[in-house]
């Protein structure tokens, strides 16, 4: 079993500050999440980078979504897809091999 995790941020689109939280796009990633790989764990948070042009840390509002599965062949099509529809340059992903897992 695989522990697959994206995170992407939410506080832009395109550069641009959004006013108010993306509450349609979150609701439509978990549900294209949910169609993929059956489930998943959405966790809002707050990140940062560093901004070189302006020599500042960049904070913003970011979504960390969390599946679990067998296969990896929906994984770059769904970074493309959760970069897409947040308007980001990028998603970071992580992919974690699961030993000995099971629901308790």
């Amino acid at each position: 079993m695989k522990r697959i995790t994206f995170v992407v941020g939410i506080g832009t689109r395109n550069g641009k500050e959004l006013a108010m939280k993306p509450i349609l796009e979150i609701r439509e990633a978990t549900q294209q999440m949910a169609s993929i790989f059956g489930g998943f764990t959405a966790i809002e948070g707050n990140g940062g980078w560093f901004d070189s042009d302006t020599n500042r840390v960049v904070y913003e509002p970011s979504l960390t979504l969390i599946v679990y599965s067998e296969q990896l062949f929906n994984v770059e099509s769904s970074a493309v897809y959760l970069r897409d529809l947040f308007g980001q340059t990028c998603v970071l992903v992580t992919i974690e091999n699961l030993e000995g897992f099971k629901y308790v």
